[in-house]
């Protein structure tokens, strides 16, 4: 395993160590990608496929033209928890200017790992009917969606 500097984030991508390292340079791809990077944290937590490639590619210093190859990884690996976790890390580290985290206390709603592995098991969980009961909104007909339109 190559040797972590401060700030490194170790990941593992298809059965083999990588490590992200934090630069300006990441930071700003990031960023741009995404518009910020609270919305690439989301993109992460929602486990979104375009999001975990574009913060490995960046995070690894990688051209575009190397994206296929990290996009083949990520497939293999996965989009669970295991990899989205360190990514989130990552992004956290670059907003913390490259410097390494201080260890957090737990939350009062769990860590953040738990929060995400809990929203990863739910997308991954097969949906079930929501329960019929008297708080669901009937359909509105079609008169009364044309009242609401025209203001009536």
């Amino acid at each position: 395993m190559p040797q972590l500097t401060a700030g490194d984030v170790p990941i593992t991508l298809a059965g083999e160590t990588r490590i992200l390292r934090p630069s300006q340079t990441a930071l700003a791809l990031i960023s741009r990608a995404y518009k910020g990077l609270g919305k690439v944290r989301e993109a992460l937590v929602d486990q979104d496929f375009d999001a975990a490639v574009t913060v490995i590619r960046s995070g690894l210093n990688l051209s575009v033209a190397e994206e296929e190859d990290i996009s083949r990884k990520v497939y293999e690996t996965g989009l669970a928890s295991d990899l989205l976790i360190p990514l989130i890390r990552f992004v956290a580290v670059l907003a913390n200017g490259g410097k390494p985290l201080p260890d957090e206390p737990p939350m009062s709603g769990g860590t953040e790992k738990a929060r995400v592995q809990s929203k990863v098991l739910k997308k991954t969980r097969p949906s079930v009917s929501p329960k019929p009961d008297a708080t669901r909104r009937k359909p509105r007909r079609h008169g009364e969606v044309a009242s609401l339109v025209n203001g009536a």
